[in-house]
């Protein structure tokens, strides 16, 4: 598979969790070429969007840290689900990362987990929280995009 197959299989997979999360959560994965700065990709990123965003803050964010932005987006709003079921969600959404490495035959197998990845918080009068979590695979990135109403 290529980068952009497993994006679209990404895409999919968030897909079904914006709807188990009924309407309250946007989640959604694309993959960008990496500007000077982190800032700057997600500052374009944010120039295509059809909603207005505005950058706050950006920070670097390990492993552990990108889990508790899970939970907060994601795990939060699954309330029905039982534990073990979010433990499997959890793991595939960290498993796409690793999927998406395997396309990068000079890469490291998920970065996401070895060298962690970026978070940017975001303004928007659209989602009453949203961040983007930026991980690097050489010159291009994983952008994921999650949104509470």
């Amino acid at each position: 598979m290529n980068f952009e197959q497993i994006i679209w299989g990404f895409n999919g997979y968030l897909n079904l969790l914006r709807r188990l999360c009924r309407g309250k959560c946007h989640f959604a994965v694309r993959d960008v070429r990496l500007s000077q700065t982190v800032s700057e990709t997600i500052e374009r990123y944010l120039s295509d969007r059809p909603y207005s965003a505005v950058l706050r803050s950006v920070s670097p964010i390990d492993y552990e840290g990108v889990n508790e932005v899970l939970k907060e987006y994601i795990f939060s709003s699954l309330v029905d689900l039982d534990q073990d079921i979010c433990s499997v969600i959890h793991w595939d959404i960290i498993e796409y990362f690793g999927l998406a490495s395997t396309a990068n035959a000079d890469g490291v197998f998920n970065p996401l987990v070895k060298y962690g990845a970026w978070k940017a918080e975001l303004f928007t009068d659209t989602y009453e929280k949203s961040t983007v979590i930026l991980v690097e695979y050489g010159d291009k990135a994983i952008l994921l995009s999650l949104g509470v109403v």
